[in-house]
């Protein structure tokens, strides 16, 4: 990750922990905006981090090779979820979102795909569609859902049909509106 961000002059790194009591210490002291968060942290998980910090939390971004644990981290209200290895592109966008999220978890309401079903979709296809909207391709929307490409791919094709939209990135821009965020224009 450290080699990752150096292509990002805005980000200082201000530390690195690879257990849960000492990435709390660090925290707390640095106050940092972000924190990259593995889901496994030496016998613990990021999950623990979340629970046992008495300060208020900084943006999480999780950074781990475990999808399965991708809708508890958009629970515990995570700016973003990146599989590793890391693609440049994947860690530009969560970047970008952890810069537009002014309060971080702190007394912000933080988008869920729930709220998706107000466009008349299915509770799976309002999960699909979150991850359209937040810019996950159809190989990695079936990961994080344990499903196939191929029925991702079906789902996406109905989301269009039900909102009467040809493509994914009008799809995104739907929903971008009810959930409150904004999608980037290049």
């Amino acid at each position: 990750m450290r080699k990752l961000l150096l292509a990002h002059p805005e980000v200082q790194v201000v530390g690195e922990a690879s257990r849960v009591d000492a990435a709390l210490k660090l925290a707390e002291l640095r106050q940092p905006d972000v924190v990259f968060l593995d889901v496994q942290l030496r016998g613990e998980t990021g999950f623990d981090f979340l629970a046992r910090a008495s300060f208020p939390l900084p943006r999480i971004i999780f950074v781990t090779a475990h999808d399965r644990y991708a809708a508890e981290a958009f629970r515990v209200e995570a700016v973003d979820y990146l599989l590793k290895p890391v693609e440049p592109e994947h860690l530009a966008q969560a970047l970008r979102k952890a810069a537009r999220r002014s309060g971080g978890f702190a007394g912000t309401e933080i988008a869920h795909p729930a709220a998706l079903q107000s466009l008349g979709l299915t509770a799976r296809e309002a999960e699909v569609l979150f991850w359209v909207a937040h810019g996950k391709s159809n190989p990695e929307i079936a990961a994080i859902l344990s499903n196939s490409p191929g029925t991702v791919k079906k789902q996406v094709q109905s989301i269009l049909d039900r909102l009467g939209v040809e493509s994914r990135v009008s799809a995104a821009l739907v929903a971008g509106r009810v959930l409150g965020i904004a999608r980037d224009s290049g």
